[in-house]
């Protein structure tokens, strides 16, 4: 079961390197400290992101739980 976690740098670090190219934006949004984020942790690795800022940007599996959050 996944359970909704405030993730900290090293968790959205590890989560953007499995896919650095979709992720990209989320990385460097990360690396700057802007917004703030969300996740989706499944045993014990993020499997979903959401950046909050000007805009939502959902990332992985799952990203209808960030909606209903």
């Amino acid at each position: 079961m996944a359970y909704l976690v405030g993730p900290d740098l090293a968790q959205i670090l590890d989560y953007c390197a499995e896919d650095p190219v979709e992720r990209v934006f989320l990385e460097d949004v990360a690396r700057r400290g802007l917004g703030r984020f969300a996740a989706l942790e499944e045993d014990g690795r993020l499997v979903a992101l959401c950046h909050t800022g000007t805009n939502l940007v959902p990332s992985g599996s799952g990203c209808g739980a960030f909606a209903e959050a």
